[in-house]
Parts: structure tokens; sequence; C-alpha cells
């Protein structure tokens, strides 16, 4: 469904990267859509897992990628305080603290309203695997430089200062004329339904199932589809974060 729409979102639509005069090819906008979906997903994950609003986590990616962190951390995360105070955070009280236990420094974070919220930026999220995974993302995108983003069609032409306004736009008149269905199962289709998105052999995609470990596999389906809830809740509370399709 996905690279349907983006398919459709690049037809006669020409959009410019800031600053060019030459539009993106309909290939290099879908890699471009393409990788802001993969960003985006691991900024929803991050979010979650760190606690954090997406904008201020944008918003500490941009600081970093202007590259005015030193290789200290604690001075880092003290220009980071004042970087984040000049953006407008005024209204946050944010403070240096020494975890003693690992040996870093994190932010506390009182968020508004009335500072009631308290978010800590913590070392350990910004030293992880998956915050520099983000980061690179970040970085191809290249937001600084590319936006704003012009969308020029027959008869209109808009901007937009982000790519994620850009892919929203896109998405959205993507969807225009079409009408999309989902179904639990098979049983729910009529015959021709049926055949067209699964016995046409023309259009069908066979995909092989293979179990390596007997065991493992037996323990899993044993975890989720078992009498016992305790095993199956604490599976989900571990893994609920690293899904990547969810089918409710």
């Amino acid at each position: 469904l996905s690279g349907f729409l983006l398919r459709r979102a690049v037809e006669k639509k020409e959009v410019y990267l800031s600053g060019n005069e030459e539009s993106l090819t309909p290939e290099q906008l879908i890699q471009l859509l393409k990788s802001f979906s993969r960003y985006e997903e691991w900024l929803d994950r991050q979010s979650q897992r760190g606690g954090l609003q997406k904008g201020l986590i944008e918003l500490v990616l941009k600081i970093i990628s202007a590259g005015s962190m030193s290789g200290n951390e604690q001075e880092s995360m003290l220009i980071l305080k004042g970087e984040l105070e000049k953006a407008g955070y005024e209204a946050l009280s944010i403070e240096v603290e020494a975890d003693e236990q690992l040996q870093g420094y994190d932010l506390d974070i009182w968020q508004p309203p009335h500072g009631q919220e308290r978010s800590r930026l913590r070392h350990e999220f910004l030293q992880s695997i998956e915050f520099k995974r983000l980061l690179d993302l970040y970085n191809h995108l290249d937001i600084p430089r590319q936006a704003p983003y012009a969308v020029k069609e027959p008869q209109s032409e808009q901007t937009f200062d982000h790519p994620r306004l850009l892919f929203e736009y896109l998405m959205e008149e993507a969807r225009k004329g079409t009408t999309i269905q989902r179904y639990k199962g098979l049983g729910e289709m009529n015959p021709e339904q049926l055949w067209e998105t699964t016995m046409n052999p023309e259009k069908r995609t066979l995909l092989q199932v293979r179990i390596e470990d007997q065991y493992l596999a037996d323990e899993l389906f044993t975890t989720l589809m078992g009498d016992k809830v305790e095993p199956r809740r604490d599976f989900i509370q571990v893994n609920a974060l690293d899904f990547r399709e969810l089918d409710i």
C-alpha cells in the first residue's frame, strides 16, 4: 500500500530543493520520501523510549549536526543547554546533573505548562546506537540545506519548510480518488476481490516459511498463544517498541 501511494504521490509533481533550478526526478523524490519515512519511524521510536517530545529530539539533532558540540561530555551538555535556551526554551528549567552511577551528565528539562512535567535527556540516550542511527538519518536528509521544498503543479505552487509537511501533503494528494479497504481475513472478501488480491497467479506472491529451530518456534508459539497470561504480557512489554508492522 505504501509503495502504491508513493508512486501516486510523485505523479505530475515537480519538487525542487532549496536553491535548485532542476526538479527532482520521480526516482529521487520517491527515495527522499522513503528516507523521511524511515527517519520518522526511528524518531517515533526514540521519542517513546526516551519519553521526550519529538520536537525536542529534532532540535537536539539539529544542534548536534551543526557541529557546535565539544568532545568533553560535560561541556557538550552545557553547550546543548545553552543552545536549547537560545532556541526558545527559556520557559524550561534545564539543569546539568552528574549521574554518579554511570559517570555521565543528564539534562533535566521541566516542560510547560507551569513546569509540572519533567523529562530527562539522558547521556546514555544520546550515546545509544539507536540515537546515532537517527542522527545519521537526519544528516542524510540534510534538512537545513534542502528546505524549503517547493512543489510546482500546473495550476499552483506551494513551499514546505520541513519534509514532514511535504510528505503529508503528497500522501494526502495520493489518496485522493482512491478507496482503501482492509480485511481481517480472506472470508470477508467477495470472489472478485479474492481473485484480484490473492488467487491470481500473475499477481500473487508466495513466501516460503522455514522453521530453523523447532524448539524455539514452539516456545514462542506457546508464549503467545498459550493459556498463561504472564509470559505473554512480559513478551509484549519487552518487544512492543520493536514492531515493524502492526495489523489490528
